[in-house]
């Protein structure tokens, strides 16, 4: 009598691996240096999705649903610098790359834009050190201040861990306002 097994179901890659994996894709699509979405994602949020920045003050959050209500609470009370999501893309000067205000909570969507963004500022700038900083805004010391951060975490980074190879979920077509990006699977 033969037994038959059945074999296990593939288990959905978590967050976390959707997001790393997201920055990797989006970093190939653009052609930003490999971890330097990461390093600017730890910069800006320490990776955490569900994070807003509101005139210097971070908050954290369980879930999409509950950064969704903050923002528009925040939106409600004409607050419309808001810094959104792991990249902390900023909703004022970007939420038209989005459209929604679900679309900028996505985080890969939130990451998508911001490589975007990143690869815009460097076509501008020609150098990636300017592009984050611009990434960043401010005046020169905020962003100098900013680039010393992301350059720090990104060079202790880039020589403890090299890519072995890049895994996506699903390439899924992003509709971003002015043309489609991509992104991998919504985490919503």
């Amino acid at each position: 009598m033969t037994k038959h097994l059945a074999e296990p179901l593939p288990t959905m890659p978590s967050l976390t691996q959707r997001m790393q994996s997201a920055m990797h894709s989006i970093s190939r699509m653009y052609g930003i240096p490999y971890g330097l979405l990461q390093a600017i994602s730890v910069t800006e949020s320490g990776t955490k999705p569900w994070t807003l920045n509101v005139y210097g003050v971070p908050y954290y959050f369980a879930n999409a649903r509950q950064t969704i209500a903050a923002i528009h609470r925040f939106l409600r009370q004409n607050i419309q610098l808001i810094d959104i999501g792991p990249m902390q893309v900023d909703w004022f000067y970007h939420g038209w790359h989005f459209g929604t205000v679900r679309a900028a909570v996505n985080p890969l969507r939130n990451i998508a834009v911001a490589g975007r963004i990143l690869a815009k500022d460097y076509r501008q700038t020609g150098s990636w050190r300017r592009a984050v900083g611009l990434y960043h805004g401010g005046g020169p010391a905020r962003q100098s201040r900013y680039i010393q951060k992301v350059f720090a975490y990104w060079t202790d980074r880039r020589s403890a861990t090299a890519p072995l190879s890049v895994r996506t979920v699903r390439n899924t077509p992003v509709q971003a306002k002015s043309s489609p990006i991509v992104a991998l699977q919504s985490p919503l």
